[in-house]
């Protein structure tokens, strides 16, 4: 699955290499479902990820992820 954005090469390769680790984390489905709310476009999506994740940096925040999966909490 290749987003259509157009952007810089490099940001276009983590831009699908992202989109690819959410298809195989959750599935074809719920990957649209993510895209779709984070592109919707209500409210300011940067501020609501730094609530959530405060200054969490991305291997944190995966680590957290894999922790929560491991204890089928998600």
């Amino acid at each position: 699955m290749t987003h259509k954005r157009t952007a810089p090469a490099a940001e276009q390769a983590v831009i699908d290499r992202g989109i690819e680790v959410l298809i195989k984390e959750l599935g074809r489905p719920e990957t649209l479902k993510f895209i779709l709310a984070i592109e919707r476009g209500s409210g300011d999506s940067v501020e609501e990820f730094k609530e959530l994740w405060g200054n969490k940096t991305a291997r944190e925040i995966h680590q957290e992820i894999m922790a929560a999966k491991e204890w089928r909490l998600i």
